[in-house]
């Protein structure tokens, strides 16, 4: 059996302005059992943080939620 764990991201500039959202996955292995899946999950976050230098990495920002929200008030 495999299974998939994948995480959005959204990075950010230095001026805390949404840039973009990120996946990313990994097919979890049975010696990857051995963790939780708050490790496993910052592990993928700490992946996408190396990649990116120049940007924030923070848990997924739902834009398009807050832009309706923002309307309905």
């Amino acid at each position: 059996m495999n299974l998939q764990l994948i995480a959005k991201f959204s990075l950010l500039d230095e001026n805390n302005k949404h840039i973009l959202n990120v996946d990313i996955g990994k097919t979890i292995k049975d010696e990857d059992l051995q963790f939780s899946l708050e490790e496993q999950y910052l592990e993928l976050k700490n992946k996408v943080a190396n990649q990116t230098p120049h940007y924030v990495v923070v848990d997924f920002i739902n834009k398009e939620k807050k832009e309706n929200q923002c309307l309905k008030n």
